[in-house]
């Protein structure tokens, strides 16, 4: 999954737990904020997952209709070791 905080940063999380919808991130993403956007990998009309950023970030209103799009909440994290966990709004049929 791609997580982004907007104006601090962005980068990858790991979905840890799927029936508790429990993923994983840098705290250095998080930052000080409680909630980031989330965006799982979503495919084109001929099944090829698409990789353009911008996609994503203009999509968002119809990735989060197709379930591709998510907030997530800060629930713990420890700066020292950058580790940061959050919990998911939603998941994807195809998160996993």
């Amino acid at each position: 999954m791609w997580i982004v905080n907007p104006g601090v940063g962005e980068g990858s999380g790991v979905l840890f737990d799927r029936k508790f919808r429990v993923a994983v991130t840098y705290a250095h993403i998080t930052d000080t904020s409680q909630a980031v956007d989330v965006y799982f990998p979503a495919p084109d009309e001929n099944g090829k997952l698409i990789t353009e950023r911008d996609f994503y970030v203009k999509s968002r209103g119809v990735l989060k209709r197709l379930g591709y799009y998510t907030k997530g909440h800060v629930v713990a994290k420890n700066v020292e070791i950058d580790l940061a966990i959050i919990r998911l709004d939603g998941l994807p049929e195809t998160a996993r």
